[in-house]
Order: structure tokens, then C-alpha cells, then sequence
């Protein structure tokens, strides 16, 4: 019995990250993948800490992946984090440094950031930003104390395409 549970649970996190795969494998980012993933993780929370521990893992391993790809992850994640499926405390695995950040994970950032602002819009993005129950998942990347990192996160957060330069003046007038 116990040997059916563990297979059962390493079958679920499979699902996920097949999910995930294939979403990546298409041209351009197909909305059903997300539909898909919102669907699992709203069925059951162990397909919803499955797709955090993807994000997790897509993120540390972000600069082996082609643009297209990184950006149909991008896209899969800002679903989720936009449909309240994934928590946003995810977030938090993100530190958005000099050191910390490759050119591939701060294009995933961006991406992901823009596609946020698209799906929920600025005014809403901003009050999800500025919720003090999730604050502590934002200090690593809108860190309030460094000066240097926050200069750093804010030059990418605000390029022109994405315009949130709203969001920026909450997070320390830059």
C-alpha cells in the first residue's frame, strides 16, 4: 500500500512537470497549458505545490533554455501567479541581483512581470505587490534596504514595454 501512495505521488509531480514540458515545446505560449495547470492546482494542492517546486527548479535551470521556451515558461507561471493558482510567495525564490541574476533569468523576469501586467492590469498588479500578507515574498526582488539591488531591480522591472513605473514608486521612489 505504502509502495501505491509513493508512486501515486511521484506520478502527480510527472504530471506537472509534463505539463510544463509540453507547454514549452510549442511555437508561441499556448493559453490552454495554463488552463490546464490552473485546473490541477485548483482539483488538488498537492499538484499546487508540485508546480512550485517546477517553478523552483525551471528557475534555477533557466539559462539552459532557449528563448522560446523560456519565455512559454514565463507565460505558464504568470498564469498561474495570475489566477491565484500558484501562491506568489514563489516569488520569493527569485533575487533579483547583479550576482544573482543571469541575462536568461532576468528576461524570464520580465516576462513573467509583463505578462502579469497584462493579464491583471497595473492597478491590480500594484495592490497584489503592496498586500502585506505577501510583502516578505517581494523583498528579494524589490529589496527596500540595498540601495544598489533595488536601483538594479527597478532598471529591469521598468523598461519601457512593461510600464510599471507605478509599481516602482511603492517600492522606494526610483
Amino acid at each position: 500500500m505504502l509502495i501505491r501512495i509513493i508512486q501515486f505521488q511521484i506520478l502527480k509531480m510527472e504530471l506537472c512537470i509534463m505539463l510544463l514540458e509540453c507547454c514549452s515545446q510549442e511555437r508561441t505560449y499556448l493559453r490552454y497549458y495554463g488552463l490546464l495547470g490552473q485546473r490541477f492546482c485548483m482539483i488538488n494542492k498537492v499538484h499546487q505545490e508540485n508546480f512550485e517546486k517546477c517553478f523552483v527548479q525551471q528557475y534555477s535551470m533557466i539559462h539552459r533554455l532557449e528563448t522560446n521556451k523560456l519565455r512559454n515558461v514565463a507565460k505558464f507561471f504568470a498564469h498561474l501567479l495570475g489566477t491565484d493558482a500558484l501562491p506568489w510567495h514563489v516569488l520569493s525564490y527569485i533575487h533579483l541581483t547583479e550576482e544573482d541574476t543571469t541575462s536568461s533569468s532576468r528576461i524570464f523576469i520580465k516576462i513573467l512581470f509583463q505578462e502579469l501586467s497584462e493579464h491583471l492590469g497595473i492597478r491590480l498588479l500594484n495592490e497584489r505587490l503592496n498586500d502585506p500578507m505577501v510583502q516578505e515574498s517581494f523583498e528579494s526582488i524589490f529589496p527596500k534596504d540595498k540601495i544598489i539591488q533595488r536601483t538594479h531591480g527597478s532598471a529591469l522591472i521598468s523598461s519601457p514595454p512593461l510600464g510599471l513605473v507605478v509599481l516602482l514608486k511603492t517600492f522606494g521612489n526610483i
